[in-house]
């Protein structure tokens, strides 16, 4: 995990890097895997993030850092598919923002 931890440039603050948290699979491969070219294949690094027992630790830090983690694979998902969700779950919380605003009209 500390190739990894160096590689990215990260300090010991995120929660599934702590030096007493389970082992993520990640810290077991090569850190290049997670960081594929563009383009490039994400199928094996997305494989190991499945089984994973730290996977959504991984991705729900990856979803409140978008500029930490802005390439490669987190928590199981590409740049674009955390994204993606970023912008259902902002349209989600402005859709039941808006259905309170109308009930209390």
């Amino acid at each position: 995990m500390s190739d990894l931890v160096s590689v990215l440039g990260l300090d010991r603050t995120v929660p599934w890097m702590a030096p007493d948290a389970p082992t993520a699979l990640c810290g077991e491969v090569d850190p290049e895997l997670w960081f594929p070219e563009k383009g490039g294949s994400t199928v094996d690094c997305k494989r190991l993030c499945r089984e994973c027992p730290l996977r959504r630790a991984c991705l729900a830090w990856a979803l409140a850092h978008p500029r930490e983690t802005r390439h490669g694979v987190w928590g199981g998902l590409s740049e674009r598919e955390r994204s993606a969700l970023r912008r259902r779950r902002a349209a989600t919380k402005t859709a039941v923002a808006a259905d309170e605003l109308s009930e209390v009209a």
